[in-house]
């Protein structure tokens, strides 16, 4: 389990805590905390591991809107883009509907993080394997996480998107996840589909779709990657 620093977009925080207000400096110092000394609890006190050590969060998120990004959201990717770049730390960003991705990694970039450092979350909710190989191309990491969306389009359509990006030769640039965040879709609340259901019906048709060697490179290989901080040389 990795803990994640960082913070979602502007949009998800329905009051105004004190984050949204705070400054360049006082966002780094915040991550740094969390990456190096420690997290802290609902309380502000630290929070320790069964063995009495520190939790450390070991990656930084940031999100952004629809094709539109806030001051907020702004001055924490360009904070999250420096620390990337100064220690090799990954980055996970929230694509609103799969939109920006070129821009991010340009704003990012700016700042000193790579795209390899860099998974795009969301990025199949625009199933378009042409933007996906110009992303791959440019270093960067999609993150496949929509499975049992059936709402917006099959999983067929992730499973062509994904063929297409490992045709493509992108297939080491492929990371998956559930995107299970609310209680109504986890079983042990009464809800569907669970965490269960990437690994029980998903991964056997991306199996049968791209073969074991790919299947066990984007479970992996990409992952392990991709979660190692690794700074410029």
């Amino acid at each position: 389990v990795i803990h994640t620093s960082g913070a979602h977009r502007e949009a998800h925080y329905r009051t105004t805590p004190p984050l949204l207000r705070e400054d360049r400096k006082d966002l780094r110092s915040r991550f740094i905390r969390d990456l190096f000394v420690g997290m802290t609890d609902d309380n502000g006190d630290l929070a320790l591991a069964p063995d009495g050590s520190p939790v450390l969060a070991g990656l930084l998120k940031i999100g952004i809107g629809y094709w539109s990004m806030t001051d907020f959201e702004r001055r924490v990717t360009e904070v999250v883009g420096e620390i990337s770049g100064e220690s090799g730390l990954p980055v996970m960003v929230h694509l609103e509907n799969g939109s920006a991705a070129h821009e991010i990694l340009d704003l990012l970039g700016e700042h000193g993080c790579p795209p390899q450092r860099v998974a795009l979350a969301h990025i199949d909710r625009n199933p378009d394997p042409g933007l996906m190989l110009e992303l791959t191309a440019r270093g960067a990491l999609l993150g496949f996480d929509g499975p049992a969306r059936h709402q917006r389009w099959p999983d067929s359509t992730l499973l062509e998107c994904i063929s297409a990006v490992v045709t493509g030769g992108g297939g080491g640039n492929i990371l998956l996840g559930g995107d299970v965040a609310r209680r109504s879709r986890y079983l042990a609340y009464g809800g569907m589909p669970g965490l269960r259901y990437l690994f029980d019906r998903f991964v056997p048709r991306l199996r049968n779709e791209v073969g074991d060697q790919i299947t066990d490179q984007i479970l992996i290989d990409n992952p392990a990657r991709w979660l190692a901080w690794s700074p410029a040389e």
